[in-house]
């Protein structure tokens, strides 16, 4: 089975017999993992949502707070995404292309990159 990223980035995930690849838009393998039936490693947004970072910005004293790149899924599609908050006030799942996914339920972090 093959998901296309819906963001029109270019990438997919590419999943037989339980393990998945991620792949960029020119066929670049950027990682590869396991899949577990059970989902182990799935943490629901409701539970807790990832570690954020101080990120400054050019004007003085304006920052944002941005996790690391993690997995994310709706239920149905999954996307490499970063969640953000800006002074606390706006929050939100986005992907590298600037889109803001909705409706996420859960998240993970990212596998090590396969080391064959």
């Amino acid at each position: 089975m093959t998901i296309e990223a819906s963001d029109n980035s270019g990438y997919k995930l590419e999943i037989k017999e339980g393990i998945a690849s991620l792949i960029s838009q020119d066929q670049e393998m950027l990682c590869e993992f396991m899949l577990d039936e059970q989902e182990e490693g799935w943490i629901p947004c409701s539970e807790r949502l990832p570690e954020l970072h101080r990120v400054e910005m050019e004007t003085e004293g304006e920052y944002y707070m941005i996790s690391n790149p993690v997995l994310v899924t709706d239920g149905n599609k999954m996307y490499v995404a970063e969640y953000e908050e800006d002074d606390g006030y706006r929050y939100g799942w986005s992907g590298y292309d600037g889109e803001c996914y909705e409706g996420i339920i859960a998240w993970q972090p990212l596998p090590e990159p396969y080391k064959g």
